[in-house]
């Protein structure tokens, strides 16, 4: 069963071009998600202090269809995967502005044993979630990266404290905002689609490395900690805007 939220587009969650960003929409899709989740639980704190349960992003696909400004009226739907078994969990989100599909995403989950450090199968998760067939769309199952053309270094990015969250790493409604950062020229870019693959958490103070390569309209990107290893793999599908920032 479709949850619904009801928002409004603030100033503060527009960009130069003064359009709704990447990363406020993926704020808004995660909000109702908690909301949602209170529906069963008292609050996302109980989860985890009472259950020692967390809930960490895998992957999330997301498509934008028309920009939104600030003052917009928006309306978030999002619903869990009948798809979802094993140690993956489904999450679909619609937003919509008026009767306009403005974006739209599929994401996947799993459950973290706090404790244990353990994945849990769905199972696990005991909820009273009516799900629904996830939204159609073709979610690669891994980022596939041009194979002829290397990823080039393109700088460092601390973690900073305002970055993490309760979970102690980076909040993943950061990436979008920071992946658009290392476009070149990022106010002649608008985002229309994105995927996000977590393979570890960006930690407090690290200093991650940013690689890139474009192909087409698609840049691809790696994140490396200090060790070595891969946080992130992202692509982000572009289409030109002219913006001038004198």
């Amino acid at each position: 069963m479709k949850f619904t939220q009801n928002y409004t587009v603030r100033w503060h969650d527009t960009n130069a071009n003064r359009e709704i960003t990447p990363s406020a929409i993926l704020t808004l899709m995660q909000e109702t998600t908690n909301q949602h989740i209170k529906t069963i639980y008292p609050s996302l704190e109980y989860i985890r202090d009472e259950l020692h349960q967390a809930f960490i992003l895998a992957k999330v696909y997301m498509r934008f269809y028309e920009p939104a400004h600030a003052y917009d009226d928006l309306t978030v739907e999002t619903w869990t995967g009948v798809e979802s078994r094993g140690f993956t969990f489904y999450r679909s989100f619609c937003v919509k502005k008026g009767d306009t599909v403005i974006a739209d995403a599929l994401t996947t989950w799993c459950l973290l044993d706090t404790e244990s450090h353990k994945l849990l199968p769905v199972s696990k998760f005991e909820n009273n979630f009516v799900d629904e067939p996830s939204l159609d769309v073709n979610m690669p199952r891994k980022i596939k990266f041009p194979s002829d053309v290397d990823l080039e270094f393109v700088d460092k990015r601390k973690i900073v404290y305002s970055d993490i969250d309760y979970n102690k790493h980076m909040n993943n409604t950061h990436y979008p905002n920071m992946l658009v950062d290392f476009l070149p020229s990022p106010e002649n870019y608008r985002v229309k689609e994105l995927m996000l693959s977590f393979l570890q958490g960006a930690l407090y103070n690290d200093e991650i490395e940013i690689h890139r390569v474009k192909e087409d309209d698609t840049f691809y990107f790696k994140t490396i900690n200090h060790e070595g290893k891969i946080c992130l793999e992202a692509f982000l599908t572009t289409e030109n805007q002219k913006f001038e920032i004198k």
